[in-house]
């Protein structure tokens, strides 16, 4: 019940054409399902078993090196910066950000995660706990949005202090907490722990908390080179079982990918790979990684709570890759926990019993959730 992405084959040099086409070759593994509870049997899925083919347009061998940025391209034009002001109606979509009156007091900072824009990652938050938060906050809620793909964590933590700079007075103090969701966990990271790195300008930015919600901090095997494929076919899945999450939103940005990664290289995808566990920048983010009295962390290990087979086909795919507790995208002791670091303290951790069936998009769905931001 699962769908999986596959792409050409290299063909040999004396493969022909057909009709003036180039001839491709796409080799479909048989993998036999494993058991699920489901009553149906082996028949039943392979009875519902369809190929589909997509067709991009064709990349001009002219391109060369070209082809590896498409995704990153596509992100620029599509998918760039943004900063607006909640205002607590229906929504996250607000004014623009008026950087002097955000500095009268703490602001919260919604970062989302992988794929992802704010108006979709925090979607589920219901409309009574969002206006809490605004009121809370005295109306000083932000929404950044970011590229995901084809830069790494810092490069958006940069952009956001250089419009920082660029809009308060140079003696200003900008005091956040941070709520990230997946990779903006790691924006929230580059705020904190590298702002040697970043543009300020004799302005301060002085990170009082930040609160992880199914956090790569540790890394995620799918973002390795070798699992990108699972990657792709993990957020195609969530989007197919869970389509509340913005599924057409998300889809855009994983179709881009996918057309990158059939020209076979993940060049120009900084963005993903500052989640790869072997990675340089999460290396170096790690490498002096201890606990921040000021983190704090939400993670899930997902088990479906019905016999749906495609969610439970998902769920025994994840556990396979990760071999560990997971939401089907990251590991969850990974959101605090840094090789033999606490990064987090004990309690300031909330564990996601596996009976709530929170998986790596829905976690603000969940009133356990709710409850404790």
């Amino acid at each position: 019940g699962l769908l999986t992405w596959h792409y050409p084959a290299e063909q040999p040099a004396d493969a022909g054409e057909t009709r003036g086409d180039e001839l491709l070759t796409y080799r479909i593994p048989l993998r036999a399902p494993e058991s699920t509870g489901d009553t149906r049997g082996p028949v039943g899925w392979l009875a519902k078993k369809v190929l589909r083919v997509l067709a991009f347009q064709h990349l001009d061998a002219v391109l060369g090196r070209a082809g590896s940025y498409l995704a990153g391209r596509w992100e620029r034009k599509h998918r760039w910066y943004g900063l607006r002001t909640v205002t607590g109606a229906p929504g996250l979509d607000g004014p623009p950000v008026d950087w002097p009156s955000l500095t009268t007091g703490p602001t919260l900072l919604l970062v989302h995660g992988t794929f992802s824009r704010g108006a979709t990652a925090f979607s589920a938050l219901p409309a009574d706990e969002l206006r809490a938060l605004v009121d809370a906050y005295d109306g000083r809620v932000v929404v950044f949005d970011h590229p995901t793909i084809s830069v790494d964590p810092i490069t958006n933590a940069q952009w956001f202090t250089e419009q920082f700079a660029a809009g308060a007075p140079t003696d200003a103090e900008l005091v956040v907490d941070v709520l990230g969701h997946s990779r903006g966990g790691l924006v929230a990271r580059a705020f904190a722990e590298q702002q040697d790195r970043l543009a300020l300008g004799g302005r301060r930015l002085d990170v009082r908390s930040a609160v992880f919600v199914g956090v790569p901090n540790a890394g995620t095997v799918l973002a390795d080179t070798e699992h990108l494929g699972d990657l792709l076919d993990t957020y195609t899945n969530l989007l197919d079982a869970f389509p509340d999450i913005g599924a057409v939103d998300v889809l855009q940005v994983v179709l881009e990918v996918v057309k990158q990664v059939a020209t076979g290289v993940a060049e120009g995808l900084d963005g993903l790979m500052s989640m790869n566990p072997s990675g340089d920048y999460l290396r170096g983010l790690n490498k002096d990684a201890s606990q921040q009295i000021a983190y704090a962390a939400i993670a899930a290990d997902f088990a479906p709570t019905s016999r749906n087979p495609r969610q439970l086909a998902m769920d025994l795919v994840a556990d396979r890759l990760f071999g560990s507790a997971n939401d089907l995208v990251v590991p969850r002791d990974g959101a605090w926990q840094v090789d033999d670091n606490a990064l987090v303290a004990a309690d300031r951790r909330l564990s996601i019993a596996d009976e709530q069936a929170v998986s790596h998009n829905s976690y603000f769905a969940s009133p356990a959730v709710q409850r404790r931001l």
